[in-house]
């Protein structure tokens, strides 16, 4: 028999060529994995951020024995978002309008006891004026209107009959749905953060990236009416999620937050612009 030998690496493997190839296959697995963790990734980060606060909320509900957990759960998927501005925003409209229809349950409660028609009556007129409100409004402010129109409906119109049990009902509503929104807050802004400042930077970034060229191309009459119409259709698509998104940094940041009004004016002012480029072109 032959002797075995052990298998020995090619030349070529330490060579110059073998070095470059392993290179390029290193560089190659960084953009990979910078691609996923930019696209893919950030969608399974939100979802374990989502089911990590939704458990946690669940499970200190059921530990202090509320009658409702599912209540702090559900909250805390209705509160979600990508960016902990944006969740920050929404829990914030969230608890204030929590805190508005728990009150205005209890108001209409006592001045209607053991007058349901009344009682319902004064509900419908309730539940309309924060529809009204709330068409008025954009972002999350609208949200508000809406929460404080239907939580007073879920904590009164099941109590209308026994109205003894409105308190309880609207106190222990207000724990569950306080809960979620703690959970909800705490687990985005400490678990690997994704900050709308970074997002509005970027979104600027773009922004003037592409009005210097769309300037640029109209200036030398290099565009089409069909491609200036699309164009400008994109910035304003652009305006409006400049808008939203400012309105998510104040809530994350506070020297965003002292910087709201000029970076409105600057988004005003950009659409002035926009504006003045259609009317002239």
């Amino acid at each position: 028999m032959k002797p075995d030998h052990a298998i020995e690496p090619s030349a070529d493997f330490f060579g110059p060529r073998g070095v470059m190839r392993r290179r390029l296959s290193r560089a190659k697995l960084n953009r990979a994995v910078r691609d996923w963790a930019s696209s893919d990734g950030l969608s399974w980060l939100h979802l374990l951020k989502t089911v990590t606060a939704g458990l946690l909320a669940l499970g200190i509900a059921m530990l202090l024995d509320l009658p409702q957990p599912r209540i702090a759960m559900t909250t805390v998927f209705v509160l979600m978002q990508p960016f902990s501005g944006m969740v920050l925003a929404k829990s914030f409209y969230r608890i204030l309008g929590t805190a508005v229809g728990t009150v205005a349950a209890l108001v209409l409660g006592g001045l209607f006891v053991q007058q349901p028609e009344l009682y319902m009556l004064g509900m419908i007129v309730w539940v309309s004026a924060c529809i009204a409100a709330a068409v008025r409004y954009r972002h999350f402010r609208w949200y508000g209107f809406v929460l404080a129109g239907y939580t007073a409906a879920l904590i009164g119109i099941p109590n209308v009959t026994t109205p003894q049990g409105l308190f309880l009902a609207a106190l222990t509503r207000a724990a569950e749905v306080a809960l979620g929104i703690v959970c909800s807050s705490a687990v985005s802004a400490l678990l690997l953060p994704q900050r709308s400042i970074l997002a509005l930077r970027r979104n600027l970034q773009i922004r003037y990236a592409n009005f210097t060229a769309y300037a640029v191309d109209v200036l030398a009459r290099g565009l089409e009416r069909n491609q200036f119409e699309r164009r400008f259709a994109d910035f304003v698509d652009e305006i409006a999620g400049f808008e939203a998104t400012r309105t998510f940094v104040a809530f994350e940041d506070p020297a965003m937050r002292s910087r709201s009004a000029h970076l409105a004016r600057l988004n005003s002012e950009f659409m002035a612009t926009q504006r003045g480029w259609r009317a002239t072109v």
